[in-house]
C-alpha cells in the first residue's frame, strides 16, 4: 500500500487505520497463530504494527535479499557471519528535543536532521552499513537488545519530545516496535523519510497517542519543496 505524499494528514490517518484494521481482521481469522507480513510500507506504519504484538509472541524473519541480478525473500540464518558491532555517541546541547538516530542500512547525516533545529542527538550505528548487515536472527535480537537498552538509559524527564529516525531493516523496525512499550516507554515520534522533500522527514506517527488521528504529525505542503 502506498500513499501519495501530496495528500493530507487525513489521508495518512485513513491509510494507517486501513492497514491496522486489515492486520487485526486477518489475525482474528487465523487458526494457527502464525502471520505473514509481505510487502512495502512506511517505517512509521511498520513500527506501529510491531506495537500491536506482545514481546513474547514468536517472530520469524524473512529478509529481502538484494543482489545485482535479483531480489528474493530468504529466512534469516541463526548465526552471524562476522563480528560487526554497534557504536553509539551522545551529543548533548541542553535542548528539550532528543533525536535518536539508528543507522544500520545507512548513516543519517546532520544535513538530514537540520529541519528539526538544534537538538540533543543519540547516534546508534553499525561499524559496517548496508542492506545485508543484519544477516541473522542472533544479530537482529542482539542489536535490538542493545538499542533498546541504550534508549532506556536516557534521562527522558529532561526532554519534551523524542524523535526516532530509523535507517535500518524492516525486521528491525518491526521488532523495535514490539520491544518499546506504549505503556512504560516515552512517546516516540517515528518519522517517515522522503528523499524528494525539502524537509526529508515530512511526517511521523506518535507511538503513545490513544486516538489514531492524534498519532499523525504532518508537515504540510507549504513546508515542502515539491
Amino acid at each position: 500500500m502506498f500513499i501519495d505524499d501530496e495528500k493530507s494528514k487525513q489521508s495518512i490517518y485513513e491509510a494507517y487505520c486501513e492497514m491496522k484494521g486489515m492486520f487485526k481482521t486477518n489475525n482474528e481469522k487465523c487458526l494457527y497463530d502464525k502471520y505473514l507480513f509481505y510487502g512495502y510500507t512506511y517505517t512509521p506504519f511498520l513500527f506501529m504494527l510491531g506495537q500491536m504484538y506482545s514481546d513474547n509472541r514468536k517472530y520469524y524473519c524473512f529478509h529481502i535479499q538484494q543482489t545485482n541480478q535479483s531480489t528474493k525473500r530468504v529466512r534469516l540464518k541463526r548465526k552471524s557471519k562476522d563480528d560487526n558491532n554497534l557504536v553509539d555517541a551522545y551529543h548533548e546541547n541542553n535542548k528539550e528535543t532528543l533525536i535518536i538516530r539508528v543507522g544500520t542500512t545507512v548513516s543519517i547525516d546532520n544535513m538530514n536532521i537540520s529541519q528539526f533545529g538544534e537538538t540533543d542527538v543519540l547516534d546508534i550505528t553499525s561499524n559496517k552499513t548496508g542492506t545485508e548487515v543484519i544477516d541473522s536472527i542472533d544479530r537482529l535480537n542482539d542489536w535490538c537488545d542493545i538499542i533498546v537498552k541504550k534508549i532506556r538509559n536516557i534521562d527522558f524527564a529532561r526532554y519534551s519530545k523524542i524523535i526516532l529516525l530509523l535507517a535500518t531493516s524492516a525486521e528491525m523496525v518491526f521488532l523495535l516496535g514490539k520491544r518499546l512499550s506504549k505503556n512504560s516507554d516515552p512517546n516516540f515520534y517515528v518519522y517517515h523519510y522522503d528523499v524528494n522533500a525539502k524537509n526529508p522527514y515530512p511526517w511521523a506517527l506518535a507511538s503513545k497517542m490513544v486516538n489514531d488521528y492524534d498519532k499523525v504529525v504532518y508537515l504540510y505542503k507549504k513546508d515542502r519543496n515539491y
